[in-house]
């Protein structure tokens, strides 16, 4: 943008040359104007202003030198382009309304001017008034070729007058040599290459160097451009690099000046707010398509020429004619020759006037019958595009009705929408208010229809609500923000766009969002709070740059301000123990990679201020962006280098328990087998003795006392060593048993001492007649508590045993009872299934065999329980899992 207002650049001023315009006589005319006549008049570069609403034309003398306009035909300086040069009018209107640069500024050229696009390359920019809005717009032609006539050259400009124009202009303009480098660059270059000073740089190594996916296209366009295998080249490209949405447009033309080989002249020009008003404009086409494909009237669009621009699905069943045969075509060809004369009359008139109704003409089928149409028709002189509905007048009232239909859908979807709606008139009153207006602000349709809005919103006055809307009507610009009402207590999301007739606005109740908002806001705080007063490293990292923030705690920790230490991964790397940083590395890079992961944990070493290692605890959570990309890590680091040497010394007395056990077990075999020996002897020894006949009765009671004593101890080794056997095996072999295959194996082997006591034994295992177990150890418990049974029975009555099957869902179990002399459970429970015990006095009683059945049974992922009472009897019942 150039003319500033209060900024006065240096050139003669030729005020009292102009005559008295719209504006008044140049004494009148505002700095601004002033000013940039000034550059105008100094420049040696053909120049045109056009200035204000009226679009006043001014131009200098190397525009008037160059024209080959009849002078007579050249228009005064200061007199108005509407009565003059007209057909630049729409886009003068459209540049000082949008303040954007024009998609094409060769429209700017008078059609009759003598500077041509191939041999002239214009370069526009609004101008900025003393409010700061637009207030007229400069062209400045540079020479890019020669006219077939002209002379190879032409008085150079001097490089301060160059620089004085070129450092105006809003585009970045970039002079190359033949090798591409770069000779002279304006001031708005750092907008598009911010490294500086770029004077003598290689323009098309910055291209390729600079990362965007256009940059290569460009340096090799330019570099056509340079050999001479284009003779223009331009390109429009996103710029992916850029936070928001951005587009340019790349041109390079060859100079041919007096020296050889040419020069390059290279533009970019910002066409952003071009492109997303043609997005814009894209989708809104596509959303009037489908409104259009809704009519049953043929609703189109024409050019200035008469062609096609855009059709409606009707045309199918009026005409016969698809919509997309018909873009491009010329409406005339359709029309019957008969009503060409009065069709083209029509045509001119709604041109010159603007609006056309009831006209009637006959158009020809595809299948080349006839049909009458009535249009009516509307020039937009700003678009230069005329709009047009057609309907079948055989068939009027079918068209009535699906209008009436149509209007009727549109209604719909403004009631059926989440926005709340409404439109106003330019008087303020309101013309539409839709349901969910009235949910909102809690008025009704009828309380609100033809109302002033100012006067139902006095409150609203004071707030932006006012000052907004009035812009948004007077600026005629759409505006957006976002606004407490206090009558409903919500805050409101506006967004509100000018109309022909008045203002239609959205809006909704986005309390919720802003609550959310505070929260988020004071859960930073807390975050902050909790970051200060923890005794945790707290920790931020940007995976995209590698930048890690630190909270205060890392100093506590380790003795030294993180900040100075420790910025980025690298710097973090560094002080990680080497022999774990590469590990550390790589499973966050894993975390990363998973899509999935958001939880991140590693213990490693880290260097304390004094040079030694801390043990610690770092874990993080990851956040991710709706692609997945990972944007943000958070967490913690935690020492733990006490708890570390806390698991060190747990694990060393653990193995040195385990050493303990081992060597236990050791001695208790070495011990066993070492009796084993001598037990083996004596038992070999008192056989021997039993052979030899003797005479001493004496001698004979010690010899059998000396073998009762001997078999005694070698029932107790055995006993010991089954009890070992049973501690030190770590696995059992688990099988399914035929618990009457048991009972009789034990039965058969207990046959005689059951018999010598008549015992009375009762087995059912028609419950559960199986269970997975170990096959001796089950015969072993057997055989113990039925030899208990046998061993403590009642010598006042005969002994009777049960042993039975239960089956508990999950687990069997196991259920011997006697009638014997019972267990004072008062007195021995807590020493029932001990090593060694003892509760009566009756011969053989060991105190080894309830011990051997608890080890076994709980070996197996059993348990036992005991029921006794002294002389009435004994319960056990063993549970074992499926």
């Amino acid at each position: 943008m150039i003319g500033i207002p209060g900024h006065e650049v240096p050139g003669k001023w030729v005020g009292d040359a102009y005559p008295a315009t719209a504006l008044g006589s140049s004494e009148q005319w505002p700095q601004s104007l002033r000013t940039t006549l000034s550059i105008v008049e100094s420049s040696v570069l053909p120049m045109v202003l056009f200035w204000g609403i009226d679009a006043l034309v001014f131009y200098n003398e190397a525009f008037r030198n160059l024209s080959a306009f009849d002078q007579t035909g050249l228009p005064p300086r200061g007199s108005s382009a509407y009565s003059t040069w007209p057909d630049v009018v729409p886009l003068i209107k459209h540049i000082l309304l949008s303040g954007t640069d024009p998609s094409t500024t060769t429209d700017l050229l008078p059609a009759d001017s003598p500077l041509q696009v191939e041999q002239w390359h214009p370069s526009c920019s609004p101008v900025m008034d003393e409010t700061g809005r637009p207030g007229g717009i400069l062209v400045t032609y540079v020479q890019t070729g020669l006219a077939p006539d002209a002379p190879h050259s032409s008085p150079p400009a001097s490089q301060n007058q160059h620089k004085l124009i070129l450092d105006q202009l809003q585009a970045c303009i970039i002079l190359l040599d033949h090798t591409g480098r770069i000779t002279y660059a304006n001031d708005q270059h750092c907008c598009f290459q911010p490294k500086g000073d770029i004077t003598g740089y290689n323009y098309l190594d910055l291209c390729r160097q600079s990362g965007e996916t256009a940059a290569g296209g460009i340096a090799e366009g330019i570099e056509k451009v340079i050999r001479g295998k284009l003779s223009i080249f331009a390109l429009d490209y996103h710029c992916q690099s850029s936070a928001r949405p951005h587009w340019f447009r790349v041109k390079a033309i060859p100079l041919l000046t007096e020296e050889a080989p040419p020069s390059v002249l290279v533009t970019h020009l910002d066409i952003t707010d071009r492109k997303l008003t043609e997005l814009q404009t894209q989708k809104a086409l596509q959303e009037n398509q489908k409104i259009l494909d809704a009519s049953l009237d043929v609703i189109c669009t024409f050019d200035d020429k008469g062609r096609f621009i855009q059709a409606s699905s009707a045309c199918r069943m009026v005409w016969g004619y698809e919509p997309e045969e018909l873009i491009g075509k010329y409406f005339m060809d359709m029309v019957v020759p008969e009503d060409h004369p009065k069709t083209m009359e029509a045509f001119n008139w709604v041109i010159d006037n603007n609006y056309l109704r009831n006209f009637e003409n006959r158009y020809i089928r595809k299948d080349g019958t006839t049909v009458p149409i009535v249009w009516t028709a509307t020039w937009d002189i700003e678009e230069g595009v005329l709009f047009c509905i057609g309907r079948d007048d055989t068939e009027k009232k079918k068209v009535e009705e699906q209008l009436t239909i149509n209007n009727q859908k549109i209604t719909n979807i403004l009631e059926s929408i989440t926005d709340g709606f409404f439109t106003l008139d330019k008087d303020w009153k309101i013309t539409y208010w839709n349901h969910e207006a009235e949910h909102i602000l809690g008025v009704s349709r009828a309380e609100a229809m033809g109302r002033n809005l100012w006067e139902m919103y006095q409150e609203a006055i004071p707030l932006r609500f006012y000052t907004e809307y009035h812009r948004a009507l007077v600026e005629q610009v759409s505006v957006h923000f976002v606004e407490y009402l206090p009558s409903i207590g919500a805050w409101l999301d506006v967004s509100c766009y000018p109309t022909e007739d008045g203002l239609t606005l959205y809006f909704r109740n986005v309390t919720a969002r802003k609550l959310a908002e505070e929260q988020i806001r004071i859960a930073k705080e807390r975050y902050d709070l909790v970051a200060k007063a923890t005794h945790d490293a707290i920790w931020e990292w940007d995976p995209m740059d590698g930048k890690i923030h630190w909270g205060d705690g890392y100093k506590t920790l380790f003795g030294y301000d993180i900040a100075e230490k420790i910025y980025d991964t690298d710097s973090w790397l560094a002080h990680i123990h080497p022999d774990d940083s590469k590990a550390v590395m790589e499973s966050i890079h894993q975390s990363i990679r998973s899509s999935q992961a958001t939880q991140w944990r590693n213990v490693y070493r880290l260097v304390r201020a004094e040079g030694s290692y801390a043990t610690v605890l770092d874990r993080g959570f990851l956040i991710r962006g709706n692609d997945g990309t990972p944007i943000r890590m958070i967490g913690s680091i935690q020492d733990i280098s006490l708890q570390k040497e806390a698991e060190k010394e747990r694990e060393e007395l653990i193995r040195q328990l385990t050493q303990k056990n081992h060597d236990q077990e050791q001695f208790a075999y070495i011990t066993s087998h070492n009796l084993r020996a001598p037990l083996s002897n004596l038992l070999g020894l008192l056989s021997l003795v039993d052979c030899i006949p003797t005479e001493n009765a004496e001698l004979d009671e010690i010899l059998k006392g000396f073998r009762a004593s001997t078999m005694a101890l070698n029932n107790t080794v055995n006993d010991l060593i089954n009890i070992l056997i049973i501690k030190g095996k770590p696995v059992q072999n688990r099988e399914l048993i035929s618990l009457r295959s048991i009972y009789d194996k034990v039965c058969q082997q207990l046959n005689m001492s059951m018999e010598e006591v008549g015992a009375c034994i009762i087995f059912d295992d028609s419950e559960v007649p199986a269970v997975v177990f170990d096959k001796l150890y089950l015969e072993s418990i057997f055989m113990n508590l039925l030899s208990n049974s046998i061993k403590y029975r009642s010598f006042n009555r005969r002994l009777s045993i049960s042993i039975s099957t239960k089956n508990e869902g999950d687990s069997v179990r196991l259920i011997f009872s006697d009638n014997g002399i019972g267990i004072d459970l008062a007195r021995y429970r807590e020493r029932l299934f001990g090593f060694n015990q003892r509760f009566h006095d009756r011969p053989d009683s060991k105190g080894f065999g309830l011990y051997l059945v608890k080890s076994q049974v709980e070996s197996m992922g059993g348990s036992i329980e005991v029921e006794s009472q002294v002389e009435v009897g004994t319960t056990f019942t063993i549970t074992i899992q499926k």
